[in-house]
């Protein structure tokens, strides 16, 4: 394993994490987070007016999306940004024949929001509250 000096880098931190690289004790860390980079695999989608950043495996809330049932997949097909290990792909505004199938999880509710209303000098005060509908959808792969 080459040696690498400290006077090469700007901060002590940089210089601590080489040191423990060079001492062997980060080296299996490094080698994970390399793995990592070169299976990056991720897209940014646009749905209901909001963009998202999309990985696979993981599930995101969109606005609620009517007369579906669970486990229906739907296309997510305004795909703004798209990039597969080294290969980057931009849209001018959305990418042409690219579509992300996404599988719908559940229909969930947000976090209540409280709404007051009161009228100086005339004892009137009313409260409601509020809770805005989601479709939960899960991203399983991106091709």
């Amino acid at each position: 394993m080459d040696y690498v000096r400290a006077r090469n880098f700007e901060s002590l931190e940089e210089w601590f994490i080489i040191e423990k690289i060079n001492e062997g004790k980060l080296h299996a860390k490094m080698l994970q987070l390399e793995e990592k980079k070169e299976n990056m695999k991720y897209a940014i989608a646009q749905t209901s007016g909001k963009q998202f950043w999309l990985k696979p495996g993981q599930w995101y809330d969109v606005d609620l999306i009517k007369n579906v049932d669970l486990g229906d997949f739907i296309s997510l097909n305004k795909v703004l940004f798209f990039r597969k290990t080294n290969e980057i792909q931009i849209g001018k505004p959305f990418l042409g024949k690219t579509e992300i199938p996404a599988k719908i999880i559940q229909q969930v509710k947000g976090q209540k929001i409280i709404v007051l209303k009161t009228k100086p000098k005339k004892k009137y005060t009313r409260t409601r509250g509020h809770r805005q509908p989601y479709t939960r959808v899960q991203i399983d792969i991106i091709s």
